[in-house]
């Protein structure tokens, strides 16, 4: 087991560096929600040699980790320290991005601003209700992979599950959005295609990199330990579903209020009426 501390300077110091003065030319997104399963797929990606070594090097811990090595609190000097260091011979820069870094990355997310030509992978997992359960028992533990000493006991709690189920849901639909505002190529793959088969996962991200990498250098299976199953975790979903029938449906905040919505709807509402009522006479 290792440190939070311990796993920066393993994952973020000079010793995974693979370039030296690198400047790519195309940068390779997994933009991601918490327990997605990303860093199964960076670590699938870095292990190829040719896609980059995809961190969280926006996260805010990640990022001052990075500040004091390159001895500077100026993000876009960090941004392009590491890119120097982290991109493969075919010019692929790698980063892994959660949707809330957009408050830490260069240009607050106008990534073609911030990333030479960026490509993105959408990776999500279609079971929201487990990668929320293992959001909320992270949150609690502080243990985010298998390799992280434990600095809390996780215990059923239903806000804190709500509040993990609505943050991978609309942080997910919110990557969605910024396909589509920023005119972003990108592709989608599932945790579970990703665990069924790590080759063809990472051979369709080279194919949207214009990497070439034989079969044979695919690699064939995830890289990184499974959290261990919390036996009783397996009634929360349960749990929680049965109190939440008792709550008011979630309506997003964006939702437009019956007042809100344009004034021509209710004139033609009270033109309807109207003329019922003119019927009637």
């Amino acid at each position: 087991m290792q440190t939070l501390d311990q796993k920066h300077a393993r994952d973020l110091g000079e010793g995974a560096d693979i370039s030296a003065g690198a400047r790519p030319n195309r940068t390779l997104v997994i933009a991601s929600t918490p327990r997605s399963g990303s860093s199964m797929l960076g670590a699938l990606c870095a292990r190829t040699g040719r896609l980059g070594v995809p961190r969280e090097y926006m996260e805010p811990g990640a990022l001052a980790w990075l500040s004091r090595r390159f001895g500077t609190d100026d993000a876009a000097v960090v941004l392009r320290e590491v890119m120097a260091r982290r991109s493969s011979a075919d010019g692929v820069f790698a980063i892994k991005l959660h949707y809330d870094h957009r408050r830490t990355l260069p240009g607050f997310f106008d990534l073609r601003a911030a990333l030479p030509d960026p490509r993105l992978v959408l990776i999500e997992r279609d079971d929201a209700m487990a990668q929320a359960l293992s959001l909320a028992r992270s949150w609690q533990t502080g243990a985010y992979n298998a390799t992280l000493q434990a600095r809390g006991e996780a215990r059923f709690d239903p806000r804190l599950i709500e509040r993990a189920l609505r943050l991978v849901t609309l942080h997910a639909a919110a990557w969605r959005y910024e396909t589509a505002r920023q005119g972003l190529p990108w592709i989608r793959l599932s945790f579970d295609e990703v665990v069924a088969d790590p080759p063809g996962a990472v051979a369709r991200i080279a194919e949207v990199m214009d990497v070439r990498i034989a079969a044979e250098d695919l690699p064939t299976a995830p890289p990184t330990r499974p959290m261990p199953r919390d036996p009783e975790a397996a009634s929360w979903p349960d749990r929680w579903r049965a109190q939440a029938r008792a709550e008011p449906p979630f309506e997003a905040a964006e939702t437009p209020r019956a007042r809100e919505r344009p004034a021509v709807g209710l004139r033609a509402r009270a033109k309807r009426k109207l003329r019922q009522w003119i019927d009637r006479l």
